[in-house]
């Protein structure tokens, strides 16, 4: 049996484009209860100089590279559709976003998210 509600995770560059996103989800009842995360750390391979990359402080203690994750929960049968849509609106060629189905959780959360989101897009 498929999950009815899902968690959306997508990195973005900067907080700009996680509030755009997370706005226009909101506003289609695509996602809701969504979190930005700031200031997160990613280690990478990149594949056009075959380096590992990672965040790091430079000397004024300003970071370079960080990333904001995205937590927006989302109804399971619209995953499919939802991803589709943020990649379109991403601003990487490759960005960092999948689903995890959520198997448990209070019974108020669970009515405000069937009332709150859209069924279909």
């Amino acid at each position: 049996m498929v999950a009815e509600f899902s968690i959306l995770y997508v990195t973005f560059p900067n907080i700009e484009m996680g509030r755009k996103i997370a706005h226009e989800l909101l506003e289609k009842r695509l996602a809701s209860f969504i979190n930005l995360i700031p200031s997160m750390m990613t280690i990478y391979h990149e594949e056009k100089d075959n380096k590992i990359k990672q965040q790091h402080l430079n000397e004024q203690d300003e970071q370079i590279d960080a990333e904001i994750l995205m937590m927006a929960k989302i109804r399971s049968t619209l995953a499919k559709n939802i991803l589709e849509m943020v990649d379109r609106l991403h601003p990487y060629d490759l960005p960092e976003m999948y689903t995890v189905p959520i198997d448990q959780m209070n019974s108020t959360l669970r009515k405000y998210l069937d009332d709150n989101l859209a069924n279909n897009i």
